[in-house]
């Protein structure tokens, strides 16, 4: 399965690969915003919110410090150990997106998207990994990409909502 998404990103350019990713993320962001608004089961915990922590604590936790966190803990670190003894990247991949996925546990949809959004960084990490051989291009370009889909989500949140 991997090896098919590698032969699809080869064919763009590192920054069309970036913009794209970027896009797709968007897209999935603003469609499980909407089905969230109809079809949400709330756990109980609640989510950061703008109005009430200002928007310069939520660039903060949210562009800045939650992406560098969460890249290492749910990319790099279940990489980094899983591949010594799993040596099909497609399930760590999978193991590492699901964890991802079941820390924003804020709601059910919110474990979906982070499923999905997990999938997306992780398959991108590895790609680079294999294509770099570059922990540190990897991990700089995950973070990044992450950053950048939550100021996006941020500041459409603010402008829309």
């Amino acid at each position: 399965m991997l090896d098919s998404y590698i032969k699809y990103f080869n064919k763009f350019s590192n920054k069309k690969l970036f913009i794209w990713l970027w896009f797709f993320i968007i897209i999935i962001t603003l469609t499980i915003s909407k089905l969230m608004e109809y079809i949400d089961i709330d756990f109980g915990v609640e989510s950061m919110d703008i109005e009430k922590e200002g928007m310069v604590k939520m660039i903060g936790y949210g562009v800045i410090i939650g992406p560098v966190i969460e890249t290492f803990i749910f990319t790099f670190l279940p990489y980094k150990l899983l591949s010594r003894i799993i040596k099909n990247d497609t399930l760590i991949i999978i193991i590492a997106s699901l964890l991802f996925g079941i820390s924003h546990f804020y709601s059910l949809m919110y474990i979906i998207y982070g499923v999905i959004l997990g999938l997306i960084l992780n398959t991108y990490y590895v790609y680079l990994l294999k294509k770099n051989n570059n922990t540190l291009t990897a991990f700089g370009l995950v973070t990044l990409l992450h950053a950048s889909t939550n100021l996006t989500s941020l500041f459409l949140e603010y402008f829309f909502s």
